[in-house]
Formats: structure tokens, C-alpha cells, sequence
């Protein structure tokens, strides 16, 4: 990490950063709508070696841009420093690369020297001995994972060069966007349109991603995205407390399509959306007056990760069953080049990829809107109904028995081992992943009865958790429990099946207070009426 610099997560208002004249600086600068410069590194190891790492794709034998990282004998972080004149982000033990290549000056020694390109790549690694003056290694990745038709996007980034804290610069930062392989980066830095445009094309990366100026609304009652926004546009007034005029202000951004709620589990300035003194886990009622009007929720923010993996689902699930329709979002929330890893969560958009820099931005958005799009954290979770890819869309059953064709992707670096179906938030598909070897971790086509009531469906799978340093899951910062289990999650989005067939869909909620108003009073109506209902 840059000497002086702490990684901060996501208080409304920076803590102080330790380093005295430069944190006043930092401070000085933002508040006058400035940038942050990042200290300078200390002096590289004596004695150092040069070690030259270039990094090309199986396939085609071209460079590619990458995360590489170098460990000591016992797994602990090399200590790395850039050679002069590259253009790396490093940190102990990882050097990111926008073009395949990394000059690291280093102590003389062993190391094992791996090389990934986020959740869609292989790994490739090798043994060597770095003597006095100079070695060199050549590594090859290709893609594992087939997203074709799928946009890698990460609604939530940040850098310190304009969020005034973490330890990742604007200029680290396209070079880790590039590094992880995501395509759709939207920036959010807190309460500022910034646009990563002209760094992306000052670091050489630009052709690798289309990058979008976005907003972290950061308020005392939550903070939200919003994207794209216009650069020019005077950001939406944080100090409102009210989500009745706050979110119709946010909307209200020049260009903005695309409101999400962040890390509604966690706490920010004594507030938590999800609270059970204001949001009622079960039924999804809002206890406080709040109108859940956003457009998706984040279930997976890898630099906040939760104690309980399931709990944002189990949050969404009930939004959903109230007739909610909220999107379901993963994203990452890096401020950091790698104590939390940029695109580590994200989403996949359904939208024309072929071309990395020049992503549709607004297909992209329309189907973030529409619910096509999947959550993911190491895994990609697919699911096709009765042969059809019809997330956020209204499906009616021709038979008796409901097909669920259930696709789990990974790299072979990552395990998945269950693979779950819940219909209104009933888990009603469990099923082990038994092999995993290959990227295709299951494949596997089940027939479930066709629910007597209209109905969603969502598919979630789940796996061990990532621990090795080349693409490590980080502690919750604000654990529940004392125990935390890493897991890697995909998951999809709702699919709504219309089981009456009258072209419509009614949600839990909608067809409780029909059979509310049908029996009125009576005990033993309302028992028989239920019985033929779920849990929602």
C-alpha cells in the first residue's frame, strides 16, 4: 500500500488520514473541487532486482491487460516496486497492467508469480528465482467463462484522486478496470460527476472499456447511484433526509437512468435502510414512510461483504413479493488498488459487447431497467424457463411441469458447490455441484409443478470462497458475526410466471389483499384460502 494512506470504507465524512501535511492538503483540495495526489512511494529494496513480467492471451498471443500478483515463499507479499518509468499500480505483492508488461524491481529471491484477469480468465502462474540484476517470465491466460451478449459492468467505483480517500488514484484506477475485465465502469465518486475518459486514454486502456460518469449520492439516509449523468450537471442535493424528495431530485440529474440503492445492510451516519425498525424483513413494508421507488438494490458489494451472505436476498425477495420491481445488483465499491478489488462484484447487462469501447450505454441501461441482468461474485448464475432467457419478463406455463434449465459458469480457479431455485422467496430447487473442473460447473435441466398462483423465479449459486492472493474475498468491515465463511455467489434475476393466465402478473402482496377482501371475516375461509397459497 502507498506509504501514508489508509483504506477507508465508506463513511459519509473521511476519517483522517494519517501523514499530517499531506492529509491537510487532500482535505484543502476536495473541498475546493480539486483532485488528490497520492504521496510518493518509498524508496525501492536494496539490493533490488528487475523482474520483467509479460502476460500474453492463449489464444491469440497477444498482450493483455492483467492483475499479476508475487508472493514470498510463505505466501506473504512480495515487496514491489515499479521500474522506472512504468505504468503499473502496485501494491506488496500485485502490479496491474494495462498492456501485458511489468518491470517490478524486487529483492533477489523465490516467488511464485501468478497472473488473472478477473472473474472471466484463467490463471497461469510460475515457480522462479529472481538473482542479483535481472530475470524474466512469460505467462498466457485466455478467457474461461462465455459472457457473449453480456456487458461486465460495475455500477460503484472510486478512486482517492477524488473521493479523498482509500489508496487508488484515478490513473491506478483504469489501469485495475483493465486489469479485472470490466467493460461497463461507472464512476461514483461521492457527490462529483468525474468522467474517467481522459485517464483511460492517457494510460493506453482506453479500448478496453467504455467508461460512464456517474454519482454516488452520498446522504445521511443512504447513499445511492445514479448513472449515466451529464459531466457538466450540478450534482442532486445530499442533505435531503426525506427519500420522497431526495430520490425524485437524484432522477431529476441531467442524462440519469439508473438509481441504485448501496449497501442497504450497512450502516452509514446512524442510518441502515434495511433496518427492522424501518423496513420490515418479511413483508417488505416500509415501517417509517419510505418509498422503495429506486431501481436496483445492491445484493452484492464485495468491499462490504455481509456476514450473512443470504441476507440482501432474503431483503430483495420480500421487495419483490410486495411488488417491488427492484433490479438486483452486484458491484464492487473499490476505493482501492488491492485491499478491496475493483469488479470483484459485479453485473452482467444483456447488451451488444463485441466492442469493449464502445459498449451501448443506453441498451445497457435499458436492460439494467428491464431486469435483465445477472448478479455476480465468482460465479455466473443462468436460468432458462421452459427454453426461454426471460429475465424481468412474464411468462405463461403451457404445462403441468415448469423446465429450469440451471447454467453455472466459472473459471477453473473457482469451486461452486449448490445451486438453488426460490419461487416467491420458497427455496423450491437444491442442488449440489458435484464436479468442477472445468468452467461449466453444472448444466443441468429440472422440471418443477407449475404453482397454482403467479409466481417469480430466482436462481442463486453459491461456493467456497477465494483465500489465494491472486483475486482474495475480504472480510465484512462490519461483521455480525464473529465467524465469517467466504463464499462466491451468482446469481439471476426474476423470471414472473403468470400461472392463471390471465396475462398479468400479481404479486404476493396483490393476491394476499384479494383474499383478504374475498373472505372478509371468516376464520375458516380465510384458512381454506391459504392453504392454497405459499409462504409469501
Amino acid at each position: 500500500m502507498t506509504a501514508g494512506l489508509v483504506p477507508l470504507r465508506r463513511g459519509a465524512v473521511p476519517r483522517p488520514l494519517p501523514g499530517g501535511r499531506w492529509a491537510r492538503l487532500a482535505a484543502a483540495a476536495l473541498a475546493a473541487g480539486g483532485a488528490v495526489a497520492a504521496p510518493a512511494l518509498p524508496p525501492p529494496p536494496s539490493p533490488a532486482a528487475l523482474l520483467s513480467v509479460h502476460v500474453r492471451d492463449r489464444s491469440t498471443g497477444e498482450p493483455v491487460p492483467c492483475r499479476i500478483t508475487v508472493a514470498c515463499p510463505g505466501g506473504s507479499p512480495a515487496d514491489l516496486r515499479p521500474a522506472p518509468g512504468a505504468r503499473l499500480a502496485v501494491r506488496p505483492g500485485v502490479a496491474y497492467t494495462g498492456d501485458g508488461a511489468a518491470s517490478l524491481l524486487l529483492p533477489p529471491g523465490e516467488y511464485a508469480v501468478a497472473a488473472t484477469r478477473g472473474f472471466e480468465y484463467g490463471l497461469d502462474r510460475r515457480l522462479i528465482r529472481v538473482a542479483e540484476g535481472r530475470a524474466s517470465v512469460e505467462l498466457r491466460i485466455g478467457r474461461e467463462v462465455d459472457t457473449a451478449g453480456w456487458a461486465a459492468c460495475d455500477t460503484h467505483i472510486h478512486t482517492l484522486t477524488y473521493s479523498g480517500h482509500g489508496d487508488c488514484t484515478l490513473d491506478e484506477r483504469v489501469l485495475t478496470l483493465a486489469g479485472e475485465g470490466i467493460e461497463l465502469p461507472v464512476a461514483t465518486e461521492h457527490n462529483l460527476h468525474r468522467d474517467y475518459e481522459s485517464a483511460a486514454m492517457a494510460m493506453g486502456v482506453r479500448r478496453w472499456f467504455t467508461p460512464v460518469v456517474g454519482n454516488e449520492v452520498t446522504t445521511p439516509v443512504g447513499h445511492f447511484n445514479v448513472f449515466p449523468v451529464s459531466l457538466g450537471a450540478s450534482p442532486p442535493n445530499h442533505t435531503l433526509l426525506d427519500w420522497q424528495r431526495l430520490l425524485p431530485a437524484i432522477r431529476r440529474t441531467p442524462g440519469a437512468r439508473c438509481v441504485i440503492l448501496n449497501h442497504p445492510a450497512d450502516l452509514h451516519s446512524g442510518f441502515r435502510p434495511t433496518d427492522p425498525v424501518r423496513f420490515h424483513p418479511g413483508s417488505g413494508e416500509s415501517l417509517d414512510g419510505r418509498e422503495w421507488t429506486m431501481d436496483g438494490m445492491e445484493l452484492v458489494n464485495s468491499g462490504a461483504q455481509q456476514s450473512d451472505l443470504m441476507r440482501p436476498w432474503r431483503d430483495w425477495f420480500s421487495l419483490l413479493n410486495r411488488g417491488r420491481r427492484i433490479a438486483g445488483i452486484g458491484a464492487s465499491d473499490s476505493h482501492d488498488v488491492d485491499a478491496f478489488l475493483v469488479g470483484q462484484g459485479r453485473t452482467y447487462l444483456r447488451c451488444q459487447d463485441s466492442r469493449p469501447d464502445s459498449i451501448p450505454v443506453a441498451q445497457a441501461c435499458d436492460s439494467l431497467l428491464a431486469g435483465r441482468a445477472l448478479v455476480s461474485c465468482g460465479l455466473l448464475a443462468e436460468m432458462r424457463v421452459d427454453g426461454r432467457e426471460a429475465y424481468g419478463e412474464l411468462l405463461r406455463p403451457a404445462r403441468e411441469r415448469v423446465a429450469i434449465r440451471l447454467r453455472v459458469q466459472a473459471p477453473r480457479w473457482i469451486r461452486a458447490d449448490r445451486v438453488e431455485v426460490y419461487a416467491n422467496g420458497t427455496r423450491i430447487v437444491d442442488l449440489p455441484i458435484l464436479h468442477g473442473e472445468s468452467a461449466v460447473k453444472l448444466d443441468r435441466t429440472v422440471a418443477v409443478r407449475r404453482p397454482r398462483h403467479d409466481a417469480w423465479l430466482v436462481a442463486v449459486a453459491t461456493g467456497p470462497g477465494v483465500t489465494e492472493p491472486h483475486w482474495p474475498l475480504r472480510p465484512p468491515y462490519q461483521p455480525t458475526r464473529s465467524h465469517w465463511e467466504p463464499r462466491v455467489v451468482g446469481s439471476t434475476n426474476p423470471v414472473y410466471l403468470d400461472a392463471d393466465g390471465d396475462g398479468r402478473w400479481a404479486s404476493p402482496r396483490e393476491q394476499a389483499q384479494a383474499v383478504m377482501a374475498a373472505v372478509r371475516l371468516d376464520p375458516d375461509a380465510l384458512m381454506a384460502a391459504l392453504a392454497q397459497r405459499d409462504d409469501a
